[in-house]
């Protein structure tokens, strides 16, 4: 990996420079210096670091004294594509019921969507539980991160609604905790 500096947040001033001070620079000198734009920040920063790395204010997983994910290992980071006026579910099985809690981080990158989580029995018997529900979530929203502890079987469903005319990526990563 090359050593970049990515520079965030930066004043309006600084892009104007950049402009025009990079001309006179050397295509690998300019390759060095990343800067990410306001609306852009999680989408630079993945470029180059893990989603799991980056702390929960620039959209990524990191959280300060974190005591359910210790490291990559405790819960690998997936991505799903969401494409423009569709919706997509993810389930998280949720088979071990003696003393287990499910965990689980979500990021949409660009976020304004409608998000709801339920949690569904595999008994047929069984009623369906609303662990969150229908609600939209605007970009200023930082990555919720959830728990749930069920008394049997079945799986949790996150289902995410892009009601916008662009595609979203979807950043997600869970673990079931024993609890004694």
């Amino acid at each position: 990996m090359r050593n970049k500096s990515i520079f965030i947040n930066v004043p309006f001033w600084y892009y104007a420079l950049n402009a025009l001070l990079s001309p006179f620079l050397a295509q690998r000198t300019k390759s060095k210096f990343v800067v990410a734009r306001p609306a852009k920040v999680i989408e630079t920063l993945l470029k180059d670091i893990p989603a799991d790395e980056i702390p929960i204010q620039y959209g990524g997983f990191k959280r300060e004294n974190d005591t359910e994910f210790f490291s990559s290992e405790d819960g690998y980071v997936s991505e799903l594509i969401l494409k423009a006026g569709s919706t997509q579910t993810i389930e998280i099985d949720a088979a071990e019921v003696d003393n287990s809690t499910l965990v689980w981080d979500v990021s949409v990158l660009g976020w304004e969507v409608n998000y709801k989580e339920e949690f569904v029995p595999n008994d047929e018997g069984s009623y369906t539980i609303i662990v969150q529900k229908k609600k939209k979530i605007g970009a200023n929203e930082g990555p919720p991160r959830y728990t749930f502890r069920s008394n049997e079987p079945g799986k949790v469903v996150l289902t995410i609604e892009n009601t916008s005319s662009k595609k979203k990526r979807i950043l997600y990563r869970y673990k079931s905790n024993k609890c004694f």
